[in-house]
């Protein structure tokens, strides 16, 4: 073997090993990326009433979240990402937004409620039921682009209907803090992709 043959397998070899390297590292940052897109939800956490038991029967319950924001003037878009285990019926402003419930490795339930949202207070009550007790609520509200509110430590959690939750006329019940289960992906909790906007 001649000494150039030899010392051109070490740098062809260095450089493919270079090579394989650059595409393995794109594909994890694409893949990085996907997830990011895929669960991030605005740093939504996955929320829950407080005391839950976690026994193995617990009885069913039923309870609602809300949270309330304030905008200066009407966004031109908006929309409202939403996912609970097990159901959940949404209002906003002053009218119901819709209502789904959790199916594994489903899609996120997205809603364009531009045209519910108000200069001044606005709120977001989500009425929530588990036939097994325990379960989470991830939600997030956008508009134009980036994110009011998303589900998390200020949201606040009720027992009982009042009509006071959702008008902005009205002073909102104080509610508790809620359970908070952490940001997606958690536990058994891995929403897919965002469903077409209704």
């Amino acid at each position: 073997m001649s000494g150039t043959t030899w010392t051109r397998r070490p740098a062809v070899a260095a450089a493919l090993l270079a090579l394989v390297m650059l595409v393995l590292v794109g594909l994890e940052l694409g893949r990085a990326t996907l997830r990011a897109r895929r669960h991030d939800l605005g740093g939504a956490r996955w929320i829950w009433a407080p005391g839950v038991s976690l026994a193995k029967s617990p009885p069913p319950v039923a309870f609602y979240a809300s949270a309330r924001l304030w905008l200066p003037a009407p966004p031109r878009q908006a929309r409202l990402a939403i996912v609970a285990d097990e159901e959940y019926a949404a209002w906003l402003g002053d009218g119901w937004i819709g209502a789904g419930a959790y199916r594994p490795h489903g899609g996120v339930d997205v809603y364009e409620v531009a045209d519910r949202l108000v200069a001044g207070e606005n709120r977001i009550v989500v009425e929530l039921r588990s036939s097994r007790g325990a379960g989470g609520l991830l939600a997030v509200l956008e508009a134009d682009g980036r994110p009011l509110v998303a589900s998390g430590a200020e949201w606040r959690i009720h027992r009982r209907w009042s009509a006071d939750l959702w008008r902005p006329a009205s002073p909102r019940p104080t509610g508790e803090a809620p359970r908070l289960w952490g940001r997606p992906p958690t536990g058994r909790w891995r929403p897919g992709a965002a469903s077409p906007p209704r």
